[in-house]
């Protein structure tokens, strides 16, 4: 009875939040109804109303945490001034919508944008309610503490849900032996997210902020864990970062790139500790706490240090950026908390989300100070290469390489039409034709025929475009790894990766085989510890790129190595789309034959080391005595 009456808590106050909060839970809704459409109508590609409902389901993702804000400001504001932040809101919004571009042009940036925009939106609920209040630290952190455990503990919920829900079907199929289509599977754990776990989260959020019960001295496990996990973590990352810098200072040598990182980790941890210790202090302004804070100004300057090496020699990217502009906030965070006795918490979160905005709005954002520096730095080393073709260095054609792949990744073809004008025309023109082709090549038994087609089309030009562009250049496309391993490479390929067609596309008939089993192998290492299939009496095994099928006293050795190299004097060391039958090879050794089918076979060399990693199907024909 106690187990009913928790559940049905949880169920009122989950729906409690329609009513508190109806334009947040409208958001989650909309962007969850969307969500089940397209897991049952299966939309490929979004285009006229199915693109329109795409970008909305986006848009409504940040809404609710937006709306969630503004419902929390509302107590706070006079009536006209609440209007007319809905309506900014409700543009701002709009601008968002009109600003999505289409769902197949979308990239990396695309995505990076929404998570750091939605990041900004949480942030606001935790300070919107105080932000003309002058209220203490123990009474913010509670209700902030609350607000960021509702966050995790709705998560942890609907996990456990969807467990528990997703563990019930399963059962139901086994049991009863009734099929339930994946599809409406998908559909319920859609709803569990989108509808629960987001009125959960809000049902935690306290009415009256401003008296938010702060229940730390009932709570043994988070006293200690403030007290014996963040603070030892904090004193461990602190030693570490001192002692190294300790060495920097002592060698002169140069700090390394990761640096910037483990001081950005060492800043958070920091940081979360002073807030966990809020409710455990009696001054404000303890020495302990101060010297927390002096730490993290003194490791601030190491971190300018080592970004700004990047910067100078590789310019600005969006994470160099993002490093950067959080190096700005730690200065300026430390020293408010420093000198300034009657410092509120509360700024670290609206400092942070002042932070945020500046870095994705407008023509300061992280991803339009990085376009324009990597643009800029490709077209200096276009114009050196171009001077002298013959004599152009390795580190130049990577250079070029690196940078032409990050601003297609990032911003698109479209980044690169300055740069390439003719060869990004050419490229464009072939996409079109292609897309001509697949139209009329929609019959799965027509498929040779496209490919063929495809090869014709592209003349044996690799099929993405930074590859493309290097190729028209007049050099292969050099990857990172390679660049990397150059001393060791001495010109041989560092890597070598191949994909078949989707041959899901097309039923294969097992012809004389009368076994199949799909193998993965994606250990780092090039040995796998042997695997026993039972019924068939097969015992498979990899070691050194040998692939080793056993049976009884015969065996066959499949040289995964060798078979790579052989497929890379016809293609490029990485090959997308290839023919299955290029893919696939058989062995007969006595009473077994074998056929093995990649779907994905990559290979990378590590100090001449093979270290074999790939999908495949494998197919035996066992064959008996009277077979031989």
């Amino acid at each position: 009875m106690n187990i009913l009456s928790h559940i049905k808590h949880i169920a009122v106050k989950s729906f409690t939040s329609f009513y508190r909060f109806p334009y947040a839970m409208t958001a989650a809704t909309i962007t969850t109804v969307i969500a089940l459409y397209f897991l049952r109508f299966h939309t490929k590609e979004p285009v006229g109303i199915d693109l329109i409902l795409a970008k909305l389901s986006i848009v409504s993702s940040l809404g609710f945490f937006l709306f969630t804000a503004l419902r929390l400001l509302k107590k706070g504001v006079d009536t006209t001034t609440y209007r007319v932040i809905l309506l900014s809101i409700l543009v701002s919004l709009a601008a968002y919508f009109l600003s999505l571009p289409e769902i197949s042009k979308m990239h990396l940036t695309n995505l990076e944008k929404h998570l750091f925009l939605t990041l900004l939106s949480f942030f606001s609920i935790l300070w919107v309610p105080f932000l003309n209040k002058a209220l203490d630290n123990k009474k913010y952190w509670a209700y902030a503490k609350r607000v960021i455990f509702a966050f995790f503990i709705s998560g942890f919920f609907t996990f456990v849900l969807l467990t528990g829900i997703n563990v019930a079907i399963f059962s139901i199929q086994v049991l009863f032996d009734y099929k339930i289509s994946g599809e409406y599977i998908e559909m319920v754990n859609a709803s569990i997210i989108g509808i629960f776990s987001t009125s959960y989260f809000l049902s935690q959020i306290p009415q009256e902020p401003s008296f938010s019960k702060d229940s730390t001295e009932d709570s043994l496990i988070e006293k200690f864990f403030t007290k014996y996990i963040l603070t030892s973590l904090s004193v461990v990352y602190f030693l570490i970062l001192y002692l190294y810098t300790t060495k920097v200072l002592i060698s002169m040598e140069w700090p390394k790139g990761i640096l910037s990182w483990l001081i950005v980790a060492f800043s958070f941890v920091a940081i979360l500790t002073y807030l966990f210790w809020t409710p455990y202090t009696s001054k404000e302004g303890s020495r302990w706490r101060k010297l927390m804070w002096l730490g993290i100004l003194l490791q601030s300057g190491m971190l300018f240090m080592a970004i700004t090496m990047r910067i100078n020699q590789y310019s600005w990217t969006e994470n160099r950026y993002m490093v950067f502009i959080f190096g700005v906030w730690l200065v300026g965070i430390s020293l408010y908390f420093l000198f300034y006795k009657k410092a509120k918490i509360k700024w670290i979160f609206i400092s942070l989300s002042i932070i945020l905005f500046i870095s994705q709005i407008g023509g300061f954002s992280s991803y339009e100070v990085s376009k324009k520096a990597q643009t800029k730095r490709l077209a200096t080393a276009l114009k050196t290469y171009m001077r002298n073709k013959k004599k152009a260095s390795y580190e130049l054609k990577y250079n070029i390489s690196s940078i032409t792949a990050y601003l297609y990744n990032h911003y698109g073809i479209e980044s690169l039409e300055s740069i390439y004008p003719k060869i990004t025309a050419e490229f464009k023109t072939l996409q079109e034709k292609e897309k001509k082709l697949r139209k009329e090549f929609k019959d799965n038994k027509e498929r040779d025929a496209l490919y063929k087609k495809l090869e014709a089309l592209y003349g044996n030009r690799p099929q993405i475009f930074p590859n493309f562009a290097t190729h028209e250049l007049g050099f292969r496309f050099i990857y990172s790894w390679e660049y990397r391993n150059r001393d060791k490479l001495q010109g041989k390929p560092h890597i070598l990766e191949y994909f078949t067609r989707n041959i899901q596309e097309k039923a294969e008939s097992l012809g004389e085989y009368n076994f199949m089993i799909n193998f993965i192998n994606l250990e780092s290492s090039s040995e796998r510890k042997p695997i026993y299939i039972k019924n068939i009496g097969v015992t498979i095994s990899l070691k050194q790129g040998i692939l080793t099928i056993k049976r009884e006293n015969d065996a066959i050795d499949i040289d995964i190595i060798a078979f790579a190299k052989k497929i890379a004097q016809k293609h490029h060391a990485i090959a997308f789309d290839l023919d299955p039958r290029e893919l696939t090879l058989e062995k007969t050794n006595g009473s077994l034959k074998t056929k093995i089918q990649f779907m994905n076979l990559r290979i990378h060399f590590n100090k001449n080391k093979p270290h074999v990693m790939f999908l495949a199907s494998l197919f035996f024909h066992i064959r008996h005595s009277s077979e031989k």
